[in-house]
């Protein structure tokens, strides 16, 4: 049996008793959860992008001097735009490593030549090559099972998960605030619920347990369900 190339896969998430990975689907070097993890962070990525330009002109209170000039400088994050260009730049590899093992175009789209005033006849097609995050990560999607088929896929499972956290965290510096709120509502649990509080991000705000953190899990719009604990902890 072939077993998942991923380095963060584990099957003691579902089998507390087995730390090794799952075993990977057919014709694949990664299992299938495995699979569409990598698939859903690399849809995330071009927007993780989006919020490090955002944060990288974000005030932060600190301001570097323009040089020659008594006048502070823009509030940078360069934790951001590192993490940006850093992002960028992985994506595009795979992208050309993609384009160059399977012989075909890399991301980018036909348009028109811009043509001289007053040329008459049709316009010349050309093919204009993109490497910004939208393009290349959804270059990659489209080619997902090929890619969980090649002997690199473990590398890039590591590599896109190391970047969604490390554009994630230069994003949003801003640890949550934290409330421990009792015992875990689910019946059987003896974990402890925490409400986690975005500030910055109220959308990623949600209450989770220390034992089963995937499982016993609650967004926002779920809170009125932990209202036994909420009860128990004012008691």
């Amino acid at each position: 049996m072939t077993l998942c190339e991923s380095a963060g896969c584990r099957r003691d998430r579902e089998d507390k008793s087995r730390t090794d990975p799952r075993p990977a689907a057919d014709g694949l070097r990664v299992c299938w959860v495995c699979r569409d993890r990598l698939g859903e962070y690399l849809a995330s990525l071009p927007g993780l992008a989006a919020d490090c330009e955002q944060a990288m002109i974000r005030a932060t209170g600190l301001h570097d001097k323009v040089s020659g000039t008594s006048e502070p400088g823009l509030p940078l994050n360069l934790a951001a735009g590192d993490a940006r260009a850093q992002l960028l730049a992985v994506l595009a590899e795979w992208a050309g490593m993609v384009a160059d093992e399977r012989g075909i175009r890399p991301p980018g789209a036909w348009g028109l030549c811009e043509m001289p005033h007053g040329f008459i006849g049709p316009a010349n097609r050309v093919y204009r090559y993109r490497s910004d995050a939208v393009a290349t990560a959804g270059y990659l999607r489209r080619h997902l099972d090929w890619l969980c088929a090649h002997p690199a896929a473990g590398d890039l499972c590591a590599e896109v998960g190391d970047l969604v956290h490390i554009a994630d965290k230069a994003a949003y510096p801003d640890p949550p605030r934290r409330r421990l709120l009792g015992p875990c509502v689910v019946v059987g649990c003896g974990g402890l619920i925490t409400a986690n509080v975005y500030l910055d991000r109220p959308e990623r705000s949600a209450v989770v347990c220390d034992v089963e953190p995937e499982a016993h899990r609650w967004g926002r719009d779920r809170w009125h369900e932990l209202k036994p604990a909420r009860t128990a902890v004012a008691a």
